[in-house]
């Protein structure tokens, strides 16, 4: 038990820098951008009195340690402070639009996850055939085209044949479900409006295929390796002479079982990427989540909702990777022993 907890405390303590670094780059990144932001605030025809009057307001005029220092004293008291042209409290907005990309990711890696293993096992299945040749140039496509160019090509494929909505969450005459979990499919279903939850998955499913690309080339390559590997074993091969078993029911019954402990590992490890990498894809389908509010933001130079855009989608991915690494290395000693 010391032991877990050493490993642990180990891995959370290795957290920390790079937490902070996230944080650091992403303001100084914030405030070297060019422009003025209170500028952009107070509007074209505002007075330098208005000017002056904003910048004092934020803290603009203030050294960039100074306004450094404050972003930590309000961070650790869990305000992510204000934006400077809506005047919201970022905190609040982080909670209103966090569902949309919780949402948007976990149908991503469903989908990814899923497609993947199933290629994985196809191509590992026939493995030096066409067939294995045509699906793994499919991953390495998959993982090598830029997201955001697939999910221009989805949106115009969609919008030429109108089979799928192309932005959005909903279209603008349905009313969105009786907010619970803030994910509207779920929430849809909770609430027992069937046609609302269907609606919702039209609009989930392109901005999530779109997502999802990258992670089913890295599933399914993940998962052709590890049941090569698993069938060459002495074990299985045994397995298959001794016991009489058909080698169909020694691949889907045994070998595909002890190759997907690094397929999970590999599932685990890539939901933080794609919970902070949907900034692109909720941009090009107008998905009212994160990555849309940060890229906004961008675009206005309001500091504090990129900050806290930036430290949501950092920390998510440091936070899940971490929980990844525990979950495995408790599961498997010889990880903790390695990393002692």
């Amino acid at each position: 038990m010391l032991g877990h907890s050493t490993f642990v405390l180990r891995r959370i303590v290795a957290v920390i820098p790079v937490l902070v670094g996230i944080i650091t780059i992403a303001f100084v990144v914030s405030r070297i951008i060019p422009g003025d932001p209170a500028r952009v605030a107070a509007g074209p025809s505002a007075s330098q009195e208005t000017i002056d009057r904003i910048r004092d307001e934020f803290g603009l005029d203030d050294p960039w340690y100074a306004q450094y220092l404050d972003f930590w004293s309000g961070l650790l008291q869990g305000d992510l402070g204000r934006s400077i042209i809506t005047g919201k409290d970022v905190t609040a907005d982080i909670a209103e639009y966090f569902p949309a990309t919780l949402e948007l990711t976990l149908a991503a890696l469903l989908i990814g996850s899923l497609s993947g293993i199933v290629l994985g096992v196809i191509a590992a299945r026939r493995a030096g055939t066409w067939t294995d040749r045509f699906l793994q140039l499919f991953a390495m496509t998959n993982i090598g085209v830029p997201q955001f160019w697939l999910a221009l090509l989805l949106q115009i494929l969609a919008s030429m044949t109108g089979l799928l909505p192309v932005t959005g969450r909903l279209s603008a005459a349905t009313a969105p479900p009786p907010s619970i979990t803030g994910m509207y499919t779920v929430d849809a279903l909770l609430a027992g409006d069937v046609g609302t939850f269907f609606e919702a998955l039209g609009h989930l499913l392109l901005p999530s295929i779109a997502l999802a690309a990258i992670l089913t080339g890295i599933v399914m390559r993940v998962t052709r390796a590890n049941m090569l590997d698993v069938v060459s074993r002495d074990y299985i091969m045994n397995a298959q002479v001794a016991a009489g078993l058909g080698p169909r029911l020694v691949f889907y019954k045994y070998a595909l079982k002890n190759a997907m402990i690094p397929v999970v590992s590999t599932i685990g490890l890539n939901f933080g990427f794609l919970l902070s990498g949907s900034l692109l894809v909720e941009t090009v389908f107008n998905w009212a989540g994160i990555g849309l509010y940060t890229t906004t933001a961008a675009v206005s130079q309001d500091f504090q909702p990129i900050l806290a855009g930036v430290l949501v989608a950092g920390a998510a991915y440091v936070i899940l990777n971490l929980i990844t690494d525990v979950s495995y290395g408790v599961l498997d000693p010889r990880i903790r022993k390695e990393s002692a």
